[in-house]
């Protein structure tokens, strides 16, 4: 099963899985060091998915 399957449809997975997804990535930003590449192409993408959702 893909993440996005997980992430949309609620099932037992994603009761133990979403909440370590979201440990893990805050464990990992406190360890972030470098920029991110291509943020801003990444950023133009989202505007274009997400629309005024997004904040710049």
């Amino acid at each position: 099963m893909s993440l996005f399957f997980w992430l949309i449809l609620p099932t037992s997975y994603t009761v133990l899985f979403t909440p370590s997804l979201y440990l893990g990535l805050q464990r990992i930003e406190k360890k972030w060091t470098l920029p991110i590449q291509d943020w801003k192409r990444a950023l133009n993408h989202f505007v274009i998915l997400f629309g005024n959702r997004v904040t710049l």
